[in-house]
């Protein structure tokens, strides 16, 4: 479970009452909580890049969001395995939902990187161009709707 830019306080309403987080919640009624978290990567690009491949992510050239690895910005090179590419090998079926933000041509997407399925959400254009599509928006709710998250403001 990675939450991209994600405090300590921004869960449930106990904490934050715009924030409506059941199934989160629910998870911390029933002794689940998570305390700390670490990352390889102040920024949501490089990290997601360490988290998918489960390498540095500044051996590939991804150190920064906007930083080119040799195949355009923000994208994780097609010749780096993801954890989807190696525990498909091993049989699982893979997916992914969430902010991809590794690439949004058709050869850096999810299903080029080993994920069977999967429902991407937020920016899909470059980091510099900052744009957002109707689809975004609508898995937004889709994926927000899967999840139990209620939106309140």
């Amino acid at each position: 479970l990675l939450s991209d830019d994600h405090g300590y306080t921004d869960l449930g309403k106990d904490i934050d009452p715009n924030v409506d987080t059941p199934n989160l919640d629910r998870m911390v009624r029933e002794g689940m909580r998570f305390t700390s978290g670490y990352s390889s990567a102040p920024q949501c690009v490089p990290s997601r890049a360490g988290l998918m491949s489960g390498r540095d992510q500044n051996r590939f050239g991804l150190f920064q969001n906007g930083a080119d690895a040799g195949y355009g910005e923000d994208t994780l090179p097609p010749n780096v395995k993801t954890i989807a590419e190696h525990v498909r090998q091993l049989g699982y079926v893979t997916g992914m939902a969430g902010k991809w933000h590794l690439g949004h041509r058709t050869r850096f997407l999810p299903r080029a990187h080993g994920f069977d399925r999967s429902l991407i959400i937020g920016l899909v254009a470059s980091m510099a161009t900052w744009k957002t599509t109707a689809f975004a928006s609508e898995a937004m709710v889709a994926f927000s709707v899967m999840i139990g998250l209620r939106i309140t403001s």
